[in-house]
């Protein structure tokens, strides 16, 4: 179960889960209580300065792991018709504008949590995927892309094999292996 914090494309709701420790443990912990099942906390770069604590109390809450990162919110307009182009104004934000800042979570969450991390947020290419295998995400997942080439994916995987196979590399020992 993917347990979405923070969707840009709500007028309201959101915003006490993706910013507050506590709120989020509480849900997180009656969620748990509901199911044995894999449980994944979607969270927020909305949430700032609170990223990490929010993660904290996911995990003592019970979730099993993160997907990282949800879209910003962010808005369009029509300089014609002087309206919004997104019928609530704002929406979120995603594709290759907000890889930087994924990877820059994918990296601080798996520097201070043993967790999963599904990453996402800007992966286009095998390269992209790359660079969020390096920083330590355990899974890739490819959203934006797909709207562009339904073989997304498969381009994507095609792109990692090929360069691990040139770098006679495997997967296990790039994953992490971010020298800073």
């Amino acid at each position: 179960l993917e347990i979405n914090l923070s969707c840009p494309n709500i007028k309201k709701g959101c915003l006490d889960f993706q910013s507050n420790a506590d709120s989020a443990k509480r849900l997180l912990t009656n969620i748990r209580k509901e199911t044995k099942k894999l449980v994944f906390t979607k969270l927020s770069p909305e949430a700032g300065d609170n990223f990490l604590d929010v993660a904290e109390a996911s995990l003592i809450g019970g979730t099993d792991g993160f997907s990282l990162i949800n879209t910003l919110k962010a808005m369009a307009v029509n300089i014609r018709t002087r309206k919004p182009l997104i019928a609530n104004i704002t929406g979120g934000l995603s594709g290759p504008a907000i890889k930087p800042i994924a990877l820059r979570y994918v990296y601080e969450t798996k520097k201070n949590f043993k967790a999963p991390v599904i990453a996402m947020g800007g992966i286009m290419t095998g390269e992209d995927a790359l660079e969020f295998l390096l920083v330590g995400a355990d899974l890739i997942s490819v959203g934006t892309a797909n709207f562009i080439n339904p073989r997304a994916s498969m381009v994507v995987l095609e792109g990692i094999e090929k360069f691990l196979n040139e770098q006679k590399i495997s997967l296990n020992d790039f994953r992490g292996s971010l020298v800073s």
